[in-house]
């Protein structure tokens, strides 16, 4: 009976999550600092937009936790390992759920500089689904887009089509550096069936190494706070998002960059 009310409860949890925008890549798809700042992915995560691949210095690999409304059926874990060089390329592997029903994805991405201005991203990734209740596994295929225009130094823009082409979702968004220490951010998303979702955030660096951030995010409206500190090729980011009527979701992200 315990087991039947979870899987209900999970059920109507994923519902949800669906009902919101991007179907199943919402679910798989986390960004520790992108939660934190409302969620504009297309100018703060890779997993979000492979051109922002372009841009890595070093290697980096890491993992990222997130856990809804406390409950941890409702968790994806997401690690990853993104290689620099003249052709960056990032290896994803996310999983949502618990053993009676979970949702999984992996993606091989790459991205390049098209010029000073311009960058390129591409990806391929696969996703299954296990249920008890199906007593089956499902497999499909897709393909992610992404592009990214640096107009100057302290302005981005990112443009992301993800997901393609079953269940496609098309993101934008824009980092503006205002000061020497603090961002402002902004994204929208849009879906095949035509509903719109809008992020907007901040991000502070009080100290060297150390950032505050804020956001707030609509379907339905949920704000968010952030940390984030680097150290020794190390980097911590937590962040937490509001439900006014589920509680409290808690993200936790470490990562190392060689």
């Amino acid at each position: 009976m315990e087991k039947a009310t979870r899987i209900i409860c999970l059920l109507l949890a994923a519902c949800l999550y669906r009902g919101r925008l991007a179907g199943e890549a919402y679910l798989q798809r986390i960004n520790v600092r992108s939660l934190g700042l409302g969620a504009p992915e297309a100018v703060t995560s890779i997993f979000g937009n492979a051109s922002l691949l372009s841009l890595l210095e070093r290697h980096e690999t890491g993992f990222q936790y997130l856990n809804r409304y406390g409950m941890k059926e409702l968790g994806t874990l997401h690690g990853y390992f993104y290689f620099s060089g003249r052709l960056p390329v990032g290896i994803d592997f996310s999983t949502f759920g618990y053993e009676a029903y979970r949702e999984s994805m992996a993606r091989l991405s790459a991205g390049m500089k098209l010029s000073s201005h311009w960058a390129l991203g591409v990806g391929l990734q696969g996703h299954w689904r296990q249920s008890e209740l199906i007593e089956r596994t499902s497999f499909r295929l897709s393909a992610d887009f992404g592009l990214l225009y640096m107009a100057a130094e302290d302005l981005r823009l990112g443009f992301a089509l993800s997901d393609f082409p079953r269940a496609y979702f098309l993101q934008a968004g824009c980092q503006w550096k205002l000061l020497g220490n603090l961002s402002l951010l902004g994204g929208l998303l849009y879906d095949k069936e035509s509903r719109t979702g809008f992020g907007v955030g901040a991000e502070y660096e009080p100290f060297d190494a150390f950032f505050l951030r804020a956001g707030l995010r609509n379907r339905p409206t949920q704000p968010s706070f952030g940390l984030g500190y680097r150290f020794y090729g190390y980097r911590m980011d937590i962040s937490a998002i509001y439900h006014s009527v589920l509680g409290v979701s808690l993200a936790l992200g470490l990562a190392y960059s060689f």
